[in-house]
C-alpha cells in the first residue's frame, strides 16, 4: 500500500469540499449524506493506491 501521512486530512478535505458545494447548491441533506460518503470513498482509495485513485474511489 501506498499509505502517506496526510491521507486522513486529504478524506476530511474531501468530505468538508463536497457538503459545502452541494449545501450552496441545496442539495436535500440525504444527497449531501451520500456525497460526503462519496468523497470519504474517493479519500479511502488514496490511502489504498494513489495512482488512478480519482477512478478507483469511484
Amino acid at each position: 500500500m501506498k499509505y502517506i501521512k496526510h491521507s486522513f486530512v486529504y478524506m476530511k478535505i474531501c468530505t468538508v469540499i463536497v457538503k459545502d458545494l452541494l449545501t450552496r447548491l441545496n442539495y436535500s441533506q440525504r444527497e449531501i449524506e451520500l456525497g460526503e460518503i462519496a468523497a470519504y470513498m474517493h479519500g479511502i482509495s488514496n490511502v489504498a493506491n494513489r495512482i488512478n485513485h480519482a477512478q478507483s474511489g469511484r
